[in-house]
């Protein structure tokens, strides 16, 4: 479990310890119980973004860049659950999913927010220029399930082979509902400083979800998911 949010203003402590000290006790009341195997869902925000010329991360790369929260709070954690699962001698299985999508959500998450955005027209205006890992939550499932049944170890990267860009994904929208209208421009990188502007008037006038932190903007700005 993990509060996932990335616009949450005085829950940033909340977001990490969440994560970071739920870890440690559920580790040490596993062991304790006899369990010898764990599959951790972690996330893909564990892994760097890169600059678009740059060769493609893998599993065994970790990010650096720790100023979100949210990010913050699933890289430590999970760190700290690789740490653990030697002191313990558990047999752990990392899942790394990208943003999750798809049927039988009971409430918003920031990426259900992210395609609500979209549907509600916020990227009318203009779309950044960037690319969005999803992945559907029935195969999150499947690979947990595998993960659980597979005499394996390891961090597995579980997003689509082909990354769509926010364009991609607005303009596959637009496909299913002509009312979702398309993005007069893609905004170069000097824009993402106003984003949280735009993100206020939004929300004021159109009642859309608010997206956008600063922080990671700063993160997002100038890369992408490789």
């Amino acid at each position: 479990a993990a509060v996932y949010a990335y616009v949450a203003p005085g829950r940033e402590n909340e977001i990490v310890d969440a994560s970071v000290k739920g870890i440690e006790k559920t580790f040490r009341a596993a062991s304790k119980a006899g369990v010898k195997k764990i599959v951790l869902t972690s996330s893909i925000v564990s892994l760097p973004l890169t600059l678009p010329d740059d060769p493609p991360v893998n599993e065994k790369d970790w990010t650096k860049d720790l100023q979100v929260p949210y990010i913050r709070a699933k890289t430590q954690r999970e760190q700290l659950a690789w740490e653990l699962a030697k002191e313990l001698n558990l047999n752990l299985v990392t899942v790394l999913p990208g943003a999750i999508t798809g049927p039988g959500f009971a409430k918003n998450t920031p990426t259900i927010d992210m395609i609500e955005a979209m549907m509600l027209n916020y990227f009318r205006f203009g779309v950044i220029n960037m690319n969005y890992p999803i992945v559907d939550v029935r195969d999150v499932v499947d690979v947990h399930i595998r993960a659980a049944e597979t005499d394996c170890e390891g961090r597995f990267i579980v997003c689509n082979d082909t990354i769509p860009t926010f364009r991609d994904l607005v303009e596959a929208l637009h496909t299913i509902d002509p009312k979702v209208g398309l993005p007069l421009m893609t905004m170069p990188n000097f824009m993402l400083g106003i984003s949280g502007m735009f993100d206020k008037i939004n929300n004021l006038f159109f009642g859309t979800p608010m997206i956008v932190l600063p922080e990671l903007m700063a993160t997002l700005k100038g890369k992408i998911w490789n």
